[in-house]
């Protein structure tokens, strides 16, 4: 079975019922539908950053978002990132490691590893 996407709704509402106290993660979990390890993850999450949501989100759908919250005031999806850059939330992507000669060579006559 997969992972189902929780809604920054849904995490805000089981922080709001953790938080509220009187009742345990298996409650939450039960209430909201959403499995024990989820509500776990989420209430560690927010008391370590503060926020619910993933980090690193896309520029262009910020800038997006912001701007249709503020009708009067435009901002670009590179202003959006450079105060990102400008407050540590620096993110990229995840490259392919190099391999060196010695690996080629074992790609090329069908050597695995291990």
């Amino acid at each position: 079975m997969g992972k189902k996407k929780v809604s920054d709704n849904v995490k805000w509402q089981i922080v709001g019922l953790f938080k509220g106290g009187g009742k345990t993660q298996q409650e939450i979990a039960e209430l909201v539908g959403v499995s024990q390890k989820c509500v776990s993850s989420i209430t560690k999450k927010h008391e370590s950053t503060g926020q619910v949501g993933a980090y690193g989100a896309n520029y262009k759908n910020l800038a997006v978002d912001f701007n249709a919250k503020f009708s009067n005031v435009k901002v670009s999806k590179a202003t959006i990132r450079r105060l990102q850059i400008k407050k540590g939330l620096v993110s990229h992507t995840v490259r392919k490691p190099l391999l060196t000669a010695k690996d080629r060579i074992k790609s090329k006559n069908g050597v695995s590893k291990g």
